[in-house]
């Protein structure tokens, strides 16, 4: 490529450069599941099944453009009670009588969500539904 610059002439040549944008800059919607959260183990540990104690976090770190559901199942007879003070970023619905559960829901994403659940001796089953999906995602069932 030749420029007139100034009278002058200037030969150069001209490379492009692609640039792509580095993994930093991408967005993820991994949802992370702490061993704890501000009341006690985490209840969605994805590695822990069985428990001991009465007082429990439900902790999920949300990304930007995550969202989360969980559905708790009672399979035994047990009760849990949700501590309604404590909320931070869940939505909670009524407890569902005939299917013997109730829904977690984050309220948006790039937050952190935890909440205090006082839980009786039994078995329950946690199902996770992550970023949008109906289709359940994983699930486990817990011993208390």
């Amino acid at each position: 490529m030749k420029y007139l610059v100034l009278g002058t002439i200037v030969c150069c040549s001209l490379n492009l450069i692609r640039c792509t944008p580095s993994s930093s800059t991408t967005t993820t919607t991994e949802i992370t599941y702490a061993d704890s959260g501000a009341f006690g183990i985490n209840l969605l540990d994805e590695d822990v099944l069985d428990y001991s104690g009465s007082e429990f976090s439900l902790y999920a770190k949300i990304p930007e453009n995550g969202d989360l559901v969980i559905k708790l199942i009672r399979l035994q007879n047990s009760a849990w009670f949700v501590g309604f003070s404590s909320i931070s970023n869940w939505s909670v619905s009524d407890y569902n009588w005939s299917e013997k559960s109730q829904t977690f829901t984050a309220i948006s994403g790039n937050v952190e969500c935890d909440l205090k659940l006082e839980m009786e001796a039994g078995k329950y089953r946690i199902e996770y539904y992550e970023n949008g999906s109906s289709e359940l995602t994983s699930s486990k069932e817990i011993e208390i």
